[in-house]
């Protein structure tokens, strides 16, 4: 096969870098990824000239290596991206948690945008604690894990994926388990609640005991929510400020250290 000329590999460069940048930009849950089809190609456009010539590149003679090391670009975008929706999947979990055992979980809603069904009070809280992400500056951390991930990895080269299952296990564990303790002091407090309507009951049957406690647990379950709001804040950003640290451990998992 003939070897690419100086503007063919230059080009051919700049699209092997776009698929890293898209993974990212088109699969990570920030603002950007409710943007139009036509913005998010922008900023990918705009992310790969940035990123395209600071760091070094695997070289090639032929256009057919590069074919071959394509899907892997794409594939460490998806997963740059799909470290961030794990993280800010605990939140999430904790709402879940919240909103069923407080019986708001009853009427969801859809959301065309996330593609989910949650309740009014739940969306709140994501949209409230989205803004803390973006506030202690998420937004900029995946950004400069991007680009650093081209000095790590330069694109082209060839990476070992299947050492991505062990580390997103390891992940998915660790968030599931602050999603937990977020939720821990809502759910603790209305469980106990539950535990003594049930004794009101059996002392009381004709009591209706079902309106009765549906007003406990919203009134109970708020009041604990308001006052545990701070701490629950605090667990959130202690948890974004480790988002860095995973993505080191995906590089190193890369590059199957």
């Amino acid at each position: 096969m003939n070897p690419l000329s100086g503007l063919e590999r230059e080009v051919v460069y700049l699209m092997l870098e776009s698929l890293r940048v898209a993974g990212v930009v088109f699969f990570a849950p920030l603002p950007w990824l409710y943007a139009p089809v036509r913005l998010r190609a922008a900023i990918v456009a705009v992310l790969t000239l940035a990123v395209h010539g600071v760091h070094p590149i695997q070289r090639f003679s032929n256009a057919a290596a590069i074919l071959i090391t394509a899907p892997t670009e794409v594939i460490v975008g998806v997963a740059m991206a799909f470290v961030v929706r794990v993280c800010l999947s605990s939140i999430e979990i904790a709402n879940d948690l919240i909103t069923t055992v407080m019986g708001l979980n009853a009427m969801p809603l859809f959301d065309p945008k996330v593609q989910v069904s949650e309740t009014p009070i739940g969306q709140l809280v994501r949209n409230v604690f989205m803004l803390i992400a973006l506030s202690v500056g998420l937004h900029r951390v995946v950004l400069l894990a991007l680009f650093d991930s081209y000095a790590v990895l330069p694109a082209g080269r060839a990476a070992d994926v299947t050492q991505f299952g062990p580390f997103f296990r390891e992940l998915t564990s660790a968030v599931l388990v602050g999603g937990v303790q977020m939720a821990l002091p809502v759910v603790s407090t209305i469980v106990v609640a539950q535990v003594g309507l049930a004794f009101i009951a059996r002392a009381a049957p004709p009591l209706q005991i079902f309106s009765v406690g549906f007003a406990v647990t919203i009134s109970l379950g708020a009041s604990v929510l308001y006052a545990a709001l701070t701490d629950i804040a605090y667990d959130w950003v202690r948890d974004l400020s480790l988002v860095a640290s995973h993505f080191d451990r995906l590089f190193l998992a890369l590059l199957a250290r």
